[in-house]
């Protein structure tokens, strides 16, 4: 069979193990999306859910974006608010959330399954379902967070249309780049991909289903279109669009960072500000909170050489083949190892054109950019160690491999107890200052599971919600 290089028979330890693995992982993003806070992000998308379920208003825009304006579609407002009608409660979108990367993941194993075989499956699981980019982001409220199921329906459709062309699978392929679009502008990075995948020969389409797509998604943004024309101030064009960054060095680099850390067990700032205070006391805290510093910003990063080694074979051995245009009988292996090149491509064109500054003063790239393409960082590395563990190396990759998976269920235990996004309170906390109470905060839990500060004086403005334009919400206020 095509990519037999990596397939094997069947390995039922290795399924048990990959499927402890699942589970494990699965715990902890449940336990992060009941801990799950709210910051000021998280509390601007809430207010689009509680648009939906108290005013019955599906706000046609979603998150303000480093361009200016905001993300189009009405498809944040929906993943906001359908939680929300099912369980009045905002832990409800993280629920969603950790559901959304169920689905991602099962997609990726059951297509590629039959080309990885059982270690590569395996590894799958490892790199990809515990990887703590994917894990810390699993479980809170956010735009990107949801990006994970596009990104793998995007895989999906475009290996299964790799020789014959379907209505379905092309249909698909189409909504998923048109539901990247509604979330987050790193959609940008599997439309270029598609297009390189479709002069390349790697995909083959089917117009009934590029055109039903495209009638699907181009319907989805009519409500958008519509606000657009009522105020042109929504499109996420200013003077920080399409800025320098194409002649400039430093996003491009910082891109290609980013794309060698999502291999590894490598962490923000912002996730590893640790305090167990809450949880373990404050003698526990002084011991646990450095300790746990160090294991995830010095040693859990040392990972990323087993990534750099995996990009070393693939650009001596694979670069050349991958590249030139598929052939007729070019392996399932080729072809995703080409998948990932063209999806690294649409990576240094997003991260190129990113905004050199932030609406709200924040600067520079960040790395939810490219989580649109995690899948794709990671499948090289997944790729290389299958290969390797098929040499005299398999008991080096057998033993690396387990080490690895606990080290990174160790680090999102220590996530989902101290990370500032995933406990009340403590050091660095996530605080949402407002000027005003409001049945939102009371009906959906936010008083007694996050922290909201009722500041008149400088909290966050309602009144930025008001008003008969589109740019403004309808303030969530009680009702008299």
């Amino acid at each position: 069979m095509p990519g037999a290089e990596l397939a094997a028979g069947p390995a039922p330890g290795l399924s048990r193990l990959r499927w402890s693995c699942f589970i494990a992982g699965l715990l902890v993003s449940l336990l992060m999306a009941w801990r799950a806070q709210v910051g000021l992000d998280q509390y601007t998308l809430l207010v689009r859910g509680w648009m939906l379920v108290d005013a019955g208003w599906l706000v046609p825009f979603g998150a303000f974006t480093a361009a200016g304006g905001f993300q189009p579609g009405s498809l944040t407002s929906l993943l906001m608010g359908l939680p929300l009608l099912v369980w009045g409660d905002y832990r409800a979108i993280g629920l969603l959330t950790v559901v959304t990367h169920v689905v991602a993941y099962l997609l990726l194993d059951r297509a590629l399954g039959p080309v990885l075989g059982s270690r590569g499956r395996l590894l799958l699981c490892i790199f990809y379902w515990l990887n703590p980019w994917r894990v810390f982001y699993s479980a809170h409220i956010w735009n990107p967070t949801f990006l994970f199921l596009p990104a793998a329906l995007h895989l999906v459709t475009a290996y299964r249309s790799r020789d014959h062309a379907g209505f379905a699978q092309t249909f698909w392929h189409v909504v998923a780049i048109g539901a990247a679009l509604h979330l987050h502008a790193s959609f940008l990075i599997l439309a270029v991909a598609s297009l390189l995948l479709l002069a390349r020969g790697f995909v083959r389409v089917h117009w009934g289903g590029f055109l039903a797509g495209s009638a699907l998604v181009t319907l989805s943004l009519a409500d958008w279109m519509l606000a657009v024309a009522q105020n042109p101030g929504l499109l996420p064009i200013g003077s920080n669009a399409m800025s320098a960054g194409v002649v400039r060095l430093e996003p491009i680099l910082e891109g290609v960072g980013y794309w060698l850390r999502y291999g590894a067990a490598a962490f923000s700032t912002t996730m590893t500000r640790f305090d167990f205070t809450v949880a373990l006391g404050t003698a526990t805290n002084a011991i646990a909170a450095p300790t746990a510093y160090i294991v995830v910003r010095y040693l859990a990063p040392v990972t990323i050489a087993i990534v750099i080694a995996a990009y070393v074979w693939f650009v001596r051995r694979r670069l050349r083949v991958v590249f030139a245009r598929r052939s007729a009988n070019a392996s399932s292996l080729t072809w995703l190892l080409g998948y990932c090149g063209f999806v690294f491509f649409g990576l240094l064109l997003a991260f190129a054109l990113n905004p050199a500054a932030h609406p709200y003063g924040a600067s520079g790239t960040t790395s939810w950019r490219g989580f649109i393409a995690l899948h794709a960082a990671v499948l090289p590395v997944v790729i290389w160690l299958t290969l390797l563990s098929r040499t005299r190396a398999r008991i080096a990759v057998r033993v690396g491999a387990k080490a690895h998976a606990a080290l990174l269920l160790v680090c999102s235990l220590l996530l989902a107890i101290a990370s500032p996004m995933y406990r009340q309170g403590g050091e660095h906390a996530e605080v949402t200052v407002v000027d005003a109470s409001s049945r939102m905060i009371d009906e959906l839990g936010l008083a007694e599971h996050a922290t909201i500060v009722i500041d008149p004086t400088n909290g966050f403005r309602s009144e930025l919600f008001r008003g008969p334009e589109v740019l403004t919400l309808p303030p969530p206020l009680p009702r008299m």
